[in-house]
C-alpha cells in the first residue's frame, strides 16, 4: 500500500508542558545532547528538552506506537512500528513526519534495527 504521510499525524507544540503519556511509554531514544525522543502505546511521541526541562513537542498517530529507532547517514531520521504491521518515518532535522507504510508486514514490528552508527 502506498504511504500516507498526508492526514496521519497531528503536531502540537506544548512548550515547557511536562506532561508525560497517558499510556505505556514504549520505547526512549536519544536525539541530541539536549533532547530526546519517547513513544507509547497512547498513540503519541513526544520530543522532550532537557534545557526547557519539558516536553517541547507532541506528534499524535491515529495507532499505537511500540518501537522506534533512529538511522540516516546522521541518525537524523527516526522509524517507529505503529499498529498492526505498519511503519513511520520522520524527519528530525525539520520535526517533519516523512511517511507511514500501512501493512509493512503482516504482524505487529517488535523491533527495528539500523546499519547505522549507534547513538550512545
Amino acid at each position: 500500500m502506498p504511504g500516507g504521510a498526508e492526514n496521519v499525524i497531528v503536531m502540537e507544540k506544548e512548550f515547557r508542558s511536562k506532561k508525560a503519556h497517558n499510556g505505556n511509554i514504549t520505547c526512549l531514544a536519544k536525539i541530541s545532547d539536549t533532547e530526546f525522543l519517547s513513544c507509547s502505546d497512547d498513540m503519541s511521541f513526544k520530543i522532550w528538552d532537557r534545557i526547557l526541562q519539558g516536553c517541547s513537542y507532541t506528534y499524535e498517530t491515529d495507532e499505537p506506537l511500540h518501537f522506534m529507532r533512529q538511522t540516516g547517514k546522521n541518525m537524523d531520521y527516526m522509524i517507529s512500528s505503529m499498529g498492526q504491521g505498519n511503519l513511520f518515518t520522520m524527519d528530525l532535522r525539520n520535526r517533519n513526519q516523512s511517511d507511514i507504510f500501512y501493512e509493512a508486514h503482516e504482524e505487529k514490528i517488535v523491533q527495528i534495527i539500523t546499519l547505522a552508527r549507534d547513538v550512545e
